[in-house]
């Protein structure tokens, strides 16, 4: 092993609890590679000691450790929320051509709330 990847080795140990699963786990920060990957060749070794000292963002706080990629099984929340969405714009469109209506009823709250009636 060269003196480089001692290094490494010795960074991770010191910043991480299980330093063999960071090795071995694969992590968005090097494009779902794992660091294992990386140390086979200088070019990669140059990246961990890069990420490992900060140099090119700050290493991941304790809630981000185990943070998980976006899955098919967690887009359900992602497909709620466009349904919400696509609905919040249907209503939206039903106003179209309504203008004046909408601009009396405007008019009328800033008369009676003053300049909080454009919020409301």
């Amino acid at each position: 092993m060269t003196q480089m990847a001692d290094e490494i080795r010795t960074l991770i140990a010191d910043l991480y609890d299980d330093p063999e699963d960071f090795l071995k786990r694969p992590h968005l920060w090097f494009g779902g590679r794992s660091p294992d990957e990386l140390l086979v060749t200088e070019a990669g070794q140059f990246v961990l000691l890069k990420f490992l000292r900060g140099e090119d963002h700050i290493p991941p706080i304790e809630m981000d450790v185990d943070f998980e990629p976006y899955t098919a099984a967690n887009t359900d929340l992602v497909d709620q929320a466009i349904a919400r969405l696509e609905g919040q714009i249907e209503q939206i469109k039903s106003l179209k051509g309504a203008g004046p209506e909408i601009a009396t009823v405007i008019g009328r709250a800033q008369e009676v709330f003053g300049e909080r009636g454009l919020s409301w």
